[in-house]
C-alpha cells in the first residue's frame, strides 16, 4: 500500500511540472511558473502573477562558470545582512555553497536562497526569492540544484 501512495505522489509531481529547456540541461519546474531563458548562460521563472510576486527563479550557468568570481560576488552583497555562502557537500569533484535568510517586507515573510556550485561539467547559482517560509524554499532550491548536478548534456 505504502508503494501505491508513493507511485501516485510520484505522477501527480510529475502532471504538475513543467520542462524547462536549455543547451546544457532539462529542469523540471512547478505548471505555475512562466519561464524565460537564452538557453545558453541564463533562466529565469516566476510566478504566473509576474515578477512583482514572489515565487522567483533565476539560475545563471555554463560548462565555463568562474565560481570563485561569483561566489565574491554574491558574499559581498550577502555581507550586508551579515551573512556570507556557506560549504555544503555535493559529492565526488564538486564545490558547492547554499545561503538562506528571511525578510520581513512590509508585514510579509519574504526567503531568499542562493546555491552555487561546479562540478566540471557545469557550474551555477541558483537564486530564488519565495514567500512560502525557508523548509519550502530549501527543498525547492536543492531539489533544482540535484536535477543540475545530475544533467549528463
Amino acid at each position: 500500500m505504502k508503494y501505491i501512495y508513493m507511485i501516485l505522489l510520484f505522477v501527480g509531481l510529475n502532471l504538475s511540472a513543467k520542462e524547462a529547456k536549455t543547451n546544457l540541461f532539462t529542469i523540471d519546474l512547478p505548471e505555475s511558473f512562466k519561464v524565460e531563458t537564452n538557453k545558453r548562460s541564463r533562466l529565469l521563472a516566476s510566478s504566473d502573477k509576474g515578477l512583482s510576486h514572489p515565487p522567483f527563479l533565476s539560475i545563471e550557468f555554463g560548462k565555463e562558470f568562474p565560481i570563485n568570481d561569483v561566489k565574491k560576488r554574491v558574499n559581498s552583497v550577502l555581507k550586508q545582512n551579515k551573512l556570507s555562502l556557506q560549504d555544503i557537500d555535493c559529492g565526488k569533484n564538486c564545490k558547492a555553497y547554499y545561503s538562506e535568510q528571511e525578510i520581513r517586507i512590509d508585514g510579509n515573510m519574504i526567503t531568499r536562497f542562493h546555491y552555487l556550485a561546479s562540478n566540471g561539467q557545469l557550474g551555477f547559482i541558483i537564486s530564488f526569492t519565495d514567500n512560502q517560509g525557508i523548509k519550502h524554499g530549501s527543498e525547492f532550491v536543492k531539489s533544482i540544484a540535484i536535477q543540475l548536478l545530475s544533467t549528463n548534456n
